[in-house]
């Protein structure tokens, strides 16, 4: 294992060296099939999974779900959970005849844990439903119009955060999901609606807060059919796959944003989870990441994140600001998640394979570990 991380390290330099950027162009190809292939992923990626029996999903739906969440990882972590049909029962039977819902404040004034984003939520999770083969509620027209009162209420009132990010990332990332999942369902007027939500993202930041908005152009450019969007929207995501910037990962494998603050449980974990699924939604095709990119992400897991978990949780000192109700139970599996997704283990319930001694000296972080019943 040693010697493949060695290897790893100089794949990595050499390629840094020699290529200059941290952007890879796409190989040419049949477009058009492959962003109509892309967008076939995108939606089968936000589908309600069948039941798995590999033991990081059976060990984590045994965990009871949160009712409030307001970090953006674990809102997509629960979205592994299976259904729960009294929940979307009771969703169905709460609806206004305007689209809204009674128990959410639209004009809420919180810069964190803005209300209206859950009107987000809850139609991502009817389109998830609504698609989703074998469901109670495939091709539901009950649900369907749910859908379409829920989407034009939004259309027409137009929530607006006082922070930002739930304009142009938080709320675009969610409802994109769901615009794509119900593109064949939409009017030429909500389609053109659902593409103005997503034109609230646009190319700029740095670190995570670049990749979520790349990501969210990404959403507008498969609605659009734009080639050319989509693959400046994937190469603006691949660009962040680099070592040695003032954001981002850090030549130790900590990962910073907003300046040398090492984010781990926060940014740097969205981080992870967002560059898995896109791994997985470029797979074979001429838009999945190069071979070194890969093997960036795969010592940001190795050297970096298995140094903090342990027993499937995560170092409370590594949560950062993202210290809430079992945030280390939920961060942990948010890492596993991602690892798995990278086509990578080693997050056992029990334990950590790693026995040693770690300085982040980027981040002026150390981690020791040692082995199970040691004693001092």
């Amino acid at each position: 294992m040693e010697g493949g991380r060695k290897m790893r390290r100089w794949m990595i330099l050499f390629w840094l060296m020699g290529s200059g950027t941290c952007i890879l162009t796409a190989a040419t190809g049949t477009v058009d099939s492959e962003l109509q292939r892309v967008k076939e992923t995108y939606r089968r990626l936000f589908l309600h999974a069948p039941e798995q029996s590999d033991t990081l999903q059976a060990d984590f739906v045994r965990i009871p779900p949160e009712t409030e969440l307001s970090d953006q990882v674990v809102v997509e972590l629960h979205q592994r959970y299976p259904v729960d049909q009294q929940k979307v029962e009771a969703c169905l039977a709460a609806q206004r005849a305007d689209g809204s819902w009674p128990d959410i404040d639209y004009a809420d004034t919180k810069r964190s844990g803005w209300e209206p984003k859950q009107h987000a939520e809850r139609m991502l999770e009817l389109a998830r439903v609504y698609r989703t083969p074998g469901s109670e509620w495939k091709d539901s027209e009950q649900v369907r119009q749910a859908l379409h009162r829920a989407m034009n209420y939004w259309f027409t009132r137009r929530p607006r955060c006082l922070n930002w990010w739930y304009n142009e990332i938080g709320v675009p990332k969610t409802l994109g999901a769901a615009f794509l999942l119900l593109e064949e369902e939409l009017t030429d007027e909500e389609r053109q609606a659902a593409i103005d939500v997503m034109k609230a993202a646009r190319f700029w930041m740095t670190g995570q807060n670049k990749v979520w908005l790349a990501g969210n152009v990404l959403v507008r450019a498969l609605l659009q059919d734009d080639r050319e969007l989509m693959q400046a929207a994937r190469d603006t995501i691949a660009s962040e796959i680099c070592l040695g910037r003032t954001e981002g990962i850090q030549p130790d494998w900590s990962f910073h944003q907003h300046g040398p603050q090492q984010q781990f449980g926060n940014y740097g974990l969205s981080y992870l989870s967002g560059m898995a699924f896109y791994a997985r939604l470029f797979h074979d095709t001429s838009f999945a990441f190069s071979l070194p990119q890969q093997n960036i992400l795969h010592a940001l897991v190795d050297e970096g994140y298995r140094w903090v978990v342990w027993q499937r949780h995560m170092d409370v000192s590594a949560l950062g600001r993202q210290f809430f109700h079992h945030a280390q139970l939920h961060k942990a599996y948010g890492v596993a998640f991602a690892a798995a997704d990278l086509g990578l283990d080693g997050f056992p319930k029990q334990g950590n394979p790693l026995v040693g001694h770690k300085h982040f000296g980027c981040s002026d972080y150390t981690y020791t570990v040692v082995p199970i019943g040691w004693r001092r």
